[in-house]
């Protein structure tokens, strides 16, 4: 009685193949996942646009302002002296009444930027995002958030930034 088996590199051709096709499937998995990520973040800023829009509508409408920013400086265009705030308790205290719980981002342990214009009229919620293809950063973007953002500097990489202003 003859027994067949495979030869050695009959196994060696099997391994190599699901070698690459193990290969193929993280790398696209990972880009689901950052293409997830990246959906997510964009969900959540449209969320709390909207609870801050309700915020603005019972506030004598101004969006929600924090250390002791009631009104611009002297003379201070209010386009160009925003604020950023990023202290997530402080701010889930404010819109806790219109949004709970406040999302944060899915890859770090902290909310996302809320920057707002001095006279509380206009805000922009701000966040990193991981495909450069789904940024939608412009020269267009609001005086107030490009100064807070950094870009007159131009100190920060903004092919990564997705923002909501209103």
């Amino acid at each position: 009685m003859k027994f067949r088996s495979f030869t050695l590199i009959e196994v060696l051709i099997v391994i190599s193949i699901i070698g690459v096709l193990t290969t193929i499937v993280v790398v696209s998995y990972r880009g689901v996942q950052k293409k997830s990520r990246d959906d997510r973040r964009v969900a959540d800023l449209s969320t709390i646009a909207s609870a801050l829009d309700q915020y603005y509508e019972n506030n004598a409408n101004k969006y929600p302002l924090f250390l002791g920013a009631e009104g611009c400086p002297e003379g201070a265009d209010p386009n160009q002296a925003g604020r950023i705030f990023t202290e997530r308790d402080a701010f889930v205290a404010k819109v806790s009444d219109y949004l709970n719980p406040v999302p944060k981002d899915p890859t770090k342990d902290v909310g996302y930027r809320y920057v707002y214009s001095c006279d509380g009229r206009h805000f922009a919620l701000v966040t990193i995002i991981e495909d450069q293809n789904k940024s939608n950063w412009s020269n267009t973007a609001p005086q107030y958030l490009k100064y807070y953002v950094g870009v007159d500097p131009g100190n920060i990489d903004t092919s990564k930034i997705y923002y909501i202003a209103r």
